[in-house]
């Protein structure tokens, strides 16, 4: 008899250093409902990621690169040898590098994730199974396009902030800067 399959996910954390408590309790929660699905008698498929699309592991890399002293602090307090600090400035290699770092966390945490799985989301095989999801749920209708509006700053990136800081309607001083975004077709003729 072939048993029942389970798949359980958990946002995966962004790049921008080793992970902290948060991570941690976040992923405990995941991690817990994969093992009683397990204990249950299912397959359950839990694979481990980093999100790597985005601004922090660039802001990261940035500051290793400019020899930002709290970042060089916490590396070497970490056990980072100054080799791996200079290869640290490429973006991509410190989120394949901060991925192994979160596997050897997750292991000592006790996690059952599938460490075969091991993935960042600027892998092409990653980002074609996106491409997929998102086309499936264009099909069913579930996505729309519409304007969406988001604190950013050019030199940070997105910022997280409570929205009375930013929404001028409700007392927020914030100043909207119009932006041109280019939009380049991939190979595949997708945007």
């Amino acid at each position: 008899m072939q048993k029942k399959k389970f798949f359980v996910i958990f946002a995966y954390p962004g790049v921008s250093g080793y992970l902290h408590v948060g991570h941690l309790r976040s992923y405990t929660y995941a991690d817990s409902i994969a093992k009683y699905k397990k204990m249950r008698g299912y397959y359950v498929f839990f694979p481990v990621g980093v999100h790597a699309s985005g601004l922090p592991a660039i802001a990261f890399s940035k500051k290793v690169a400019e020899n930002d002293s709290a970042t060089i602090d916490m590396l070497k307090a970490h056990g980072v040898d100054e080799k791996t600090m200079k290869k640290l400035t490429d973006p991509v290699f410190a989120v394949r590098f901060f991925l192994e770092e979160y596997i050897k966390t997750f292991k000592k945490m006790g996690y059952s994730i599938i460490e075969d799985t091991k993935c960042t989301t600027i892998d092409e095989g990653y980002k074609r199974f996106i491409r997929w999801q998102m086309d499936k749920l264009k099909e069913k209708g579930y996505i729309i396009k519409k304007a969406h509006y988001a604190p950013f700053c050019p030199n940070c990136g997105p910022i997280a902030v409570d929205r009375s800081e930013t929404d001028i309607s409700k007392g927020g001083d914030a100043k909207i800067i119009a932006i041109k975004i280019l939009k380049i077709p991939l190979k595949d003729g997708s945007m």
